[in-house]
């Protein structure tokens, strides 16, 4: 359904009529109710349509999900007014002239209550057009606003969401592109796989016809050798036969009517002749004629070769592959990747998915490529980290990138292995940085967050002295997580605050009960947990994301904490604690173990004196405040 713009801006009363036709019943509206994704139909067809979806009405057009349990629900959709003026326009028609309705601004509209009445004023509260009587009797009390005015901010409203619904229609124009270009390359792939089918069939039938009139030509020289011998062989039998045929006859005839003279002067010639024809070899190769033929076909590889032929098909799109990481990524140390494709929710595994390949580039912006193995119901790629830092990870299906964009883990640094270089410079203060540039600085004196620009330039202030919700007293540390929330600890008011990035409260958590803190200086959000430094307690307190109380830890290996100031972490979980008291540093695992210990009491490079606050860097370096000795040291 047009809009009613593009309605009073058509040149012909028949394209207006086209804008008035019912896509249900091709027929002009009548009572045109509009659903809640604004397409128009009469409610009749609306009616109709709803009797065969069991309480819930899909739009004809965009099968848009409308609950309608009742059957006055039809009824009490709203009718599209501008098609109704429009209408009444076209029943006004003179001469075949349309009149064109008034929908421009000056249109007056009357309460339906107070019929004499103009709807001049608009409630803010119950968001409708009154009359003053309706003002008067209904709306005492509530915020109302003059029509004009109300008018002028609710256009400006929806056009702020047409320009966002406009841009999202270019987003989805862009990806019906996509998709389009997808199912070219799709229908090509498919018609090159059926080229591929008919290909191998005829290279199959041509291989078969070939090698038959290979054969039939070995058979048949087989068979011409050999029916030449049984020629050459017959021919000498018919000859023996002809002799032995006329040797008999002649001594039949000598037997029969011979005299004595004539039998006895023949008798050795016919003798000596039927004894050299009896006795003649030439019935003995009969026994010695080979007559055998045989064709032999061995296609069991063949036929199972035809057999394993199928049409693989993949249930997933690289889109939908996940990657996790078995165990935590440190350098020096095996990284296994595992690499799920996921299709409706289950991870799945298909043959056709086996060509996988897992694209690493690490901080120094140098490339490794792996082959992922696959496992029982998903992939895993392994590759040992050389150096700490940002990862980016690109996964190939089919030679084809999973995702636009590379997945980034963090390899954190072997803390086992770290040693310490310094350069001297600054004196102390707390601050962090959140993930869109901006700096957050804890301003202690005046009990305020003051937050700059990437350019250094103040883009806002909160806060104030005193105990209520917002308000710090003598703040001392705060940090920024990944939802970009400052979690700020408000040592003079023994309690935790999480604010958002202009100020307004989130949550409170540690100012009582048997979590209650004393001076908490620093606390930080990792791995769905909060961690506080609980400074005057000597302890660190874990609070789980609602701020409910999780655990004290007191003792690592057997020694207390002394003054733990300042807690951070890297992005894999773990734990730097600035521990004041010692004048040291401490590393704990994401499960809270030690792991080393930096630094000792001391002027000397490597050594600390009252640390305050500490940093792990994107290469996985730790830099700390050494405040005592007025200078920023990094330990590698």
């Amino acid at each position: 359904m047009a809009s009613g713009s593009s309605i009073s801006s058509q040149s012909s009363i028949e394209k207006v009529r086209e804008e008035l036709t019912c896509s249900v019943c091709l027929e002009q509206f009548r009572e045109p109710k509009m659903l809640p994704c604004f397409h128009t139909f009469c409610k009749e067809c609306l009616e109709k349509t709803k009797q065969s979806f069991r309480g819930n009405l899909l739009c004809p057009t965009c099968r848009t999900k409308t609950s309608v349990t009742e059957h006055e629900m039809i009824q009490k959709l709203p009718n599209n007014f501008i098609v109704n003026r429009v209408l009444d326009a076209l029943g006004a028609e003179n001469s075949g002239e349309l009149k064109y309705p008034n929908l421009g601004p000056n249109l007056k509209s009357f309460c339906i209550n107070h019929k004499e009445k103009e709807l001049d004023l608009y409630c803010r509260d119950c968001q409708i057009c009154v009359c003053t009587i309706c003002f008067a009797t209904a709306h005492q009390g509530h915020h109302l606003q003059n029509v004009e005015l109300a008018m002028e901010e609710g256009k400006a409203k929806i056009k702020k969401q047409l320009l966002e619904s406009q841009n999202r229609a270019e987003l989805i124009g862009e990806a019906r592109g996509v998709l389009e270009y997808k199912q070219d390359k799709f229908e090509k792939r498919f018609q090159d796989c059926k080229q591929q089918i008919n290909k191998t069939l005829s290279q199959v039938i041509k291989a078969v016809s070939q090698k038959a009139e290979e054969m039939i030509e070995q058979l048949e020289k087989a068979h011409k050798t050999r029916q030449k011998a049984l020629d050459c062989q017959q021919e000498d039998l018919r000859l023996q036969e002809l002799k032995l045929n006329g040797a008999q006859t002649f001594a039949e005839q000598i037997i029969a009517s011979s005299s004595g003279v004539e039998v006895l002067s023949s008798q050795k010639q016919v003798t000596e002749k039927l004894k050299d024809l009896n006795t003649s070899n030439g019935l003995g190769f009969i026994d010695k004629v080979n007559d055998f033929f045989e064709v032999h076909f061995d296609v069991s590889d063949a036929l199972e070769c035809i057999s394993n032929a199928r049409v693989e098909e993949s249930s997933i799109s690289p889109g939908e592959t996940q990657l996790a990481l078995k165990n935590t990524p440190v350098e020096g140390k095996p990284v296994v990747l595992t690499i799920a494709t996921s299709s409706e929710g289950y991870v799945c595994f298909n043959p056709a998915d086996r060509v996988i390949k897992v694209q690493i580039t690490n901080p120094s912006n140098i490339d490794t490529r792996l082959d992922a193995k696959p496992k029982e119901i998903d992939y895993e790629a392994v590759f040992t980290p050389t150096e700490p830092g940002f990862y980016d990870i690109d996964v190939y299906i089919w030679d084809r990138k999973a995702w636009a964009l590379p997945k980034k883990i963090f390899v954190s640094r072997n803390y086992m292995d770290t040693h310490q270089v310094q350069f001297g410079f600054g004196t102390h203060g707390t601050g962090s940085y959140s993930r869109i540039g901006e700096l957050a600085v804890i301003d202690s004196t005046n009990s305020q967050v003051h937050v700059y620009g990437c350019f250094g330039e103040l883009a806002r202030s909160f806060g104030k002295v005193g105990r209520e919700i917002g308000e710090f007293y003598y703040p001392s540390g705060i940090s920024v997580d990944e939802k970009n929330r400052f979690i700020i600890a408000d040592s003079g008011n023994n309690r935790i605050q999480v604010l958002n990035s202009v100020g307004d409260f989130l949550l409170v958590f540690g100012s009582s009960g048997p979590e209650k803190l004393k001076s908490p200086e620093s606390a930080i959000f990792t791995k769905d947990h909060f961690i506080v430094a609980d400074t005057g307690n000597n302890v660190l307190k874990v609070f789980s994301a609602d701020g409910s109380y999780k655990e004290t830890i007191k003792l690592l290996n057997g020694e207390e904490f002394q003054s733990p100031c300042h807690v951070t972490s890297d992005p894999n979980g773990f734990l730097v604690i600035c521990e004041r008291g010692s004048h040291r540093l401490k590393v704990l695992s994401p499960d809270m173990n030690l792991i080393t210990v930096l630094g000792m009491a001391g002027r000397l490079p490597g050594q600390l004196f009252y640390p305050e606050c500490s940093v792990v860097t994107s290469d996985g370096a730790i830099a700390v405040a050494d405040y005592g000795n007025n200078r920023i040291q990094v330990f590698f």
